[in-house]
């Protein structure tokens, strides 16, 4: 790791600390653990069938990889925090060390 990974993660863990909630994160198979996530709404350019391109927003939820130890987050898992229950419907990792769970309120 040099010093740009050094730094950058952490410029994560600063974030995380200033910004981040606690959340109880539940697999659809398994134990659930107690995670520190950042919540936040992000634009997003989807394209529709005919290749058209649609702006929308998403919630979604930073975590730190190493928070999550052997866990591998998926699909159907579940996060609750200050009441709230959420199901991820996406995960996507858009920089080293970092996971993103794409969210919606569980129904």
């Amino acid at each position: 790791m040099g010093f740009a990974s050094d730094s950058s993660d952490l410029a994560r863990i600063a974030c995380r600390d200033a910004w981040g909630q606690a959340v109880t994160y539940t697999p659809a198979s398994g134990p659930a653990v107690t995670l520190t996530g950042v919540f936040r709404t992000e634009s997003v350019t989807l394209f529709d069938a005919e290749g058209m391109p649609v702006n929308t927003v998403r919630d979604v939820v930073d975590f730190r990889v190493a928070d999550f130890g052997t866990l591998v987050p998926k699909s159907l898992d579940t996060l609750l925090t200050a009441g709230v229950t959420y199901t991820v419907v996406g995960v996507e990792e858009p920089c080293e060390g970092t996971v993103l769970c794409i969210v919606g309120r569980a129904r």
